[in-house]
This record gives structure tokens, sequence and C-alpha cells, in this order.
């Protein structure tokens, strides 16, 4: 072997082994690059998580209307209706019982009642407990059109039983929603 093939093949040799592998340059950039999806993620869970329950309540307080509208349309008796007799009418969906208690998606409970709306006991309630304020403001308008009245904690932000209807109001909602950190929604409507 001459000179020349000597040097072009350590030369060769030497530079391989200098790309070998990865420097601590690039892996600290490869590092950062993950780091900062990985908290973009992070922050994004909570907010897509908060959607899916609330797209699932929606469907859940749909049905549980639909129900109550079928039970009473039937002419059924519903003096007494609480979470008991709402269980054993089946008003609420079975995924949602747990024992003798009816739960939301968010861990709170649901109670059932008989209402004053218009006249005597003519509506009925649902009591629904432990909404973020997230939840509460996007789950209200995605529902309200079923409901004559809607509280809020101790705020009726919506209520056509009123002498004079009062239909949702957005701030009042948005208020009510914000003033803590868990509340309670009473939905109501007519039988």
């Amino acid at each position: 072997m001459n000179h020349m093939q000597s040097i072009r093949k350590t030369g060769v040799r030497s530079s391989l082994k200098r790309q070998a592998g990865f420097d601590l340059v690039q892996i600290s950039v490869a590092v950062a690059i993950i780091a900062f999806i990985m908290a973009i993620a992070f922050l994004a869970v909570p907010t897509v998580m908060t959607n899916i329950k609330v797209n699932a309540e929606t469907g859940d307080l749909q049905q549980m209307v639909s129900n109550a509208g079928r039970v009473a349309g039937t002419g059924a008796d519903l003096s007494g209706l609480n979470a008991a007799a709402a269980i054993n009418l089946r008003l609420a969906p079975p995924d949602r019982v747990f024992g003798g208690n009816i739960n939301n998606r968010f861990g709170g409970t649901v109670a059932w009642a008989l209402s004053n709306l218009f006249g005597s006991n003519d509506g009925i309630s649902i009591t629904s407990r432990g909404y973020g304020p997230e939840a509460c403001s996007k789950l209200i308008p995605n529902v309200q059109t079923m409901f004559t009245r809607i509280t809020v904690g101790s705020t009726v932000v919506k209520n056509l039983a009123a002498a004079t209807p009062v239909p949702l109001s957005a701030t009042g909602m948005a208020n009510a929603c914000a003033a803590a950190n868990s509340q309670d929604i009473v939905f109501e409507f007519t039988r």
C-alpha cells in the first residue's frame, strides 16, 4: 500500500469515528424539544378532558329529560320523586347509577324532585352537584334549551316561568359559574 492510500484510509476512519453517536449539544436540543412538547400537552389535557366530560354530561342530561318525559307522559304518579325513584323508573343513564346514588360525570351527585314552575308540582328538578367553573360555563349553553329554569348556586340564570320570562343571561351565568370552585346547578323543566 502506498503512502497516499494510507492517508486516505486513515482520513476516512478518523472522520467516521468523529461522526459516530450524538454530541451533548444535539442531545440537549432534542431533550428541550421533547420537554416543550410535553409542557404544551400537559397544559391542554385538562381542557380536553373537561370538554369530553361536558359532552358526555350533555348527553346524559338529554337522556334524563327524555326518560322523564316518557314516564310523565304515561300519567305516572311522580309525587315523592327522588334519586331512588329516578333509579327505579330508569330516568338516569344506567352507567351513572352507583348503588343508591346517581353521579354526574364530574363526581358529584344528582338529586331529583318535583318543582313548581307555572303551577303546583308541574315541573321536575334535577340538581347536579360539583361542577368546576369551566365545566359549568360550558355545560349550561349546551343544555339550556331543554330547561325552563336554571339556577347556578343561588343565582337564577334562566327563568322562562317568571311573570316576565328571563332568557339565559350569559353574563349572569359566567359570574355565577366563576363564583366558586364547585357549583351546584338546578335544571328544571315542565313535565
